[in-house]
């Protein structure tokens, strides 16, 4: 079996390591949109119940009621007439409930983001920081080169004058050098990481990560407080009801 080698050999290791990239970028834009997936599903459900709850339960009635007169001689005179009742029924309990159910839906969401992220840290393995300290240390030595090259003249000059020796301007020279190098080094390895770990500002610190799904667990919890059924227990209820009886005044409706 012949073993490639040169420039057949630097094609293959470049074609495995696109397509390890493309394999991450698919994995982390998968994981994405199942997270936006599940988030809008999540808020959805939480809306729809909670629109119930909140929402004010209209009520209609109509029936025959029992009039009752006084007439000019002291006798009283007693009809039947129809009336219809229309009103308003509103709950403090079921409002509170129903904000309660929206709070649950954004906690939900918040913590299926935050579970994306983590899951996508896991499977990026050490990728996943490089790319914020490689880009640390590429700031730092950016800045810290200008400043070496005149210290160097500054020694070579020194050296001419006999205050300094020649092997010191030589390490100093060497130390110049394998900064410059490391500079390089740090570029190319910046350039072999995926994309989204490159880039230091495109992806929370996994600190942060962690931080973000403990807060929405821990707003979810208190949202979620259910029967076996899965549903929220009615707690308490604050009725307010608000009716038109009709043209005349109260009367007793008869059953």
């Amino acid at each position: 079996m012949a073993v490639p080698t040169g420039a057949a050999a630097l094609v293959a290791v470049l074609s495995l390591s696109a397509a390890a990239v493309a394999r991450e970028s698919d994995r982390e834009e998968a994981l994405r949109r199942q997270a936006a997936g599940a988030c809008r599903f999540l808020r959805g459900v939480a809306d729809a119940e909670a629109d119930v709850l909140i929402g004010p339960e209209l009520f209609g009635r109509f029936g025959g009621v029992n009039l009752v007169e006084a007439a000019t001689n002291g006798t009283t005179i007693g009809s039947e007439k129809q009336r219809l009742m229309l009103g308003v029924n509103y709950s403090l309990g079921h409002l509170y409930r129903g904000l309660a159910v929206r709070k649950r839906g954004d906690a939900e969401c918040r913590r299926e983001t935050a579970r994306a992220g983590l899951e996508a840290a896991l499977y990026a393995g050490t990728d996943y920081g490089k790319g914020p300290a490689l880009g640390a240390r590429e700031e730092i030595l950016k800045a810290a080169l200008p400043e070496a090259d005149p210290l160097v003249d500054e020694l070579r000059e020194e050296v001419r004058k006999q205050s300094a020796t020649v092997e010191e301007l030589e390490a100093a020279r060497l130390r110049l050098d394998s900064l410059r190098a490391l500079l390089n080094q740090t570029a190319l390895e910046r350039e072999r990481l995926p994309p989204a770990a490159a880039q230091a500002s495109a992806q929370p610190a996994l600190g942060q990560l962690l931080q973000e799904f403990r807060a929405a667990d821990e707003d979810h919890q208190p949202a979620a407080v259910r029967d076996g059924g899965g549903h929220l227990q009615p707690g308490w209820a604050v009725p307010i009801r608000s009716q038109h009886p009709g043209p005349r005044g109260p009367a007793a409706t008869r059953g």
